[in-house]
């Protein structure tokens, strides 16, 4: 493997490692109703999801980050779903 692939797949490893803390900050989030730390995190993870190769987590994450507050919801469940599911 090259420098640069052993590279991303330490990066993605991290990744991986880092659904669980995502997931659990943005149930907080939820929990506590702040909105701007929802759209923080879902931001963050839509650019990561898709490098590390994760694109429907990215789309969902996007969703969440440009939806408007009354659809929010129902997009935030499902990108907590997947982040289940893509955790190691």
């Amino acid at each position: 493997m090259t420098g640069f692939g052993e590279r991303m797949t330490e990066l993605r490893a991290r990744f991986l490692d880092r659904i669980a803390a995502d997931r659990a900050a943005l149930e907080a989030a939820e929990q506590a109703s702040d909105s701007t730390e929802i759209r923080r995190i879902a931001h963050g993870l839509a650019g990561a999801a898709g490098i590390f190769g994760f694109p429907e987590i990215s789309e969902a994450a996007s969703a969440v980050d440009q939806a408007a507050e009354a659809e929010r919801g129902a997009l935030l469940r499902r990108l907590l779903q997947l982040l289940e599911e893509a955790k190691p």
